[in-house]
């Protein structure tokens, strides 16, 4: 669990072999924003698709769920299929080279 400094809280939980970053959204709201991914192979997970409930889009919090799901990747020395368009969009607007490392073509 990470607390982020946007006073998010990060989330992470395992059901079976699907997995989620569950970001805990502010003001005791009970919503969750979520980033999905899958194993497919033992280095190599799938980010398959972020959701952010309407009434918080357009604050960040899906960058805040992609940039989790990137870092996770290069911490754990993965490859990952980027699924989701809006992970797409992140790592080309945010060029890391450890990144792009990460990323199977």
């Amino acid at each position: 669990i990470n607390n982020l400094a946007c006073g998010l809280t990060l989330n992470f939980y395992q059901l079976n072999t699907i997995k989620n970053y569950d970001l805990c959204l502010p003001s005791g709201s009970h919503d969750r924003a979520v980033l999905l991914y899958e194993y497919v192979g033992k280095k190599t997970v799938d980010l398959q698709h972020t959701e952010v409930p309407d009434a918080y889009r357009g604050r960040g919090i899906a960058k805040h769920l992609a940039k989790a799901a990137m870092d996770f990747v290069v911490e754990e020395d993965l490859k990952a299929h980027l699924t989701c368009w809006y992970i797409q969009k992140y790592v080309k607007e945010n060029p890391q080279p450890q990144y792009f490392e990460h990323i199977y073509q």
